[in-house]
């Protein structure tokens, strides 16, 4: 074989086998391109199951507030109200020496009727559905500091963020739990909840400064299981960190849909 033929052969072989790597190397790429995008899928028909499924768990446990709260008031809160004014008439008409534990017994159905009221509206009240988040926040951090025993503040930019209502309930009865705790058993004397925005990112971090726990002794506990549960349906980053002694501390990522 001449030189130039060899070279002509060397040439077509070399452009064959790069012509084979490259066809390889495509052809790969094309495979995990279509298995990536098929992951994607999958993973997205998971999110929008999971956001379904939230979404119809939250209407059943709305239906059910409404229907609770209705009956309260149509039933037991008229039975009351029907038991403080035969109080009243009893009153009237029994001798003076009684009027002290009637009196006594009024008020207590009278307390007892306005509780019952007042449950009656939260649990109709459509507030959960018109305020947003921070407003709940505020709201729910108004009620505990009335009490003059723990001081919680909310702070957040002035950038809004637009949730989801199934996005919003969650997130406030997942920070409402951080708040309960911290109240019952870390007798804490300072929350802090902080939101802030960052285009279509929350970031929230809560803390207290109470008595911390040990992770590895009450992890499962059922409110951290409840936050940890409420994280995962709304597909955000959860991370808790406690120490005993140094208060405990929550944040939060979340995504806008």
């Amino acid at each position: 074989m001449r030189k130039e033929e060899l070279t002509i052969f060397l040439v077509i072989i070399s452009l064959v086998i790069i012509i084979f790597f490259t066809s390889a190397i495509i052809y790969i790429y094309q495979i995990r391109k279509k298995k990536l995008q098929h992951i994607l899928e999958k993973k997205s028909l998971q999110e929008n199951h999971a956001q379904q499924l939230l979404s119809t768990q939250l209407e059943s446990q709305q239906w059910a507030m409404q229907f609770i709260g209705r009956e309260i008031h149509d039933s037991v809160g008229q039975k009351l109200t029907l038991a403080s004014l035969y109080n009243k008439q009893l009153a009237g008409i029994l001798p003076l020496n009684f009027n002290d534990r009637m009196n006594a017994i009024g008020s207590i159905i009278d307390e007892s009727l306005t509780e019952l009221r007042q449950l009656s509206k939260t649990l109709t009240n459509p507030e959960l559905i018109n305020a947003n988040l921070l407003s709940l926040l505020q709201e729910e951090a108004g009620r505990i500091n009335a009490f003059g025993f723990c001081k919680v503040t909310i702070t957040h930019t002035e950038a809004s963020f637009e949730l989801t209502t199934e996005q919003k309930y969650t997130l406030f009865r997942l920070l409402q739990e951080f708040m309960q705790n911290s109240l019952k058993h870390a007798h804490c004397k300072k929350i802090t909840i902080d939101l802030q925005t960052s285009e279509n990112t929350l970031y929230i971090k809560a803390t207290d400064d109470g008595n911390g726990f040990d992770m590895a002794e009450t992890s499962n506990g059922i409110g951290l299981q409840n936050m940890k549960t409420r994280a995962a349906q709304l597909m955000g980053q959860y991370q808790l960190t406690s120490k005993q002694g140094e208060g405990t501390m929550l944040t939060l990522v979340i995504q806008k849909i």
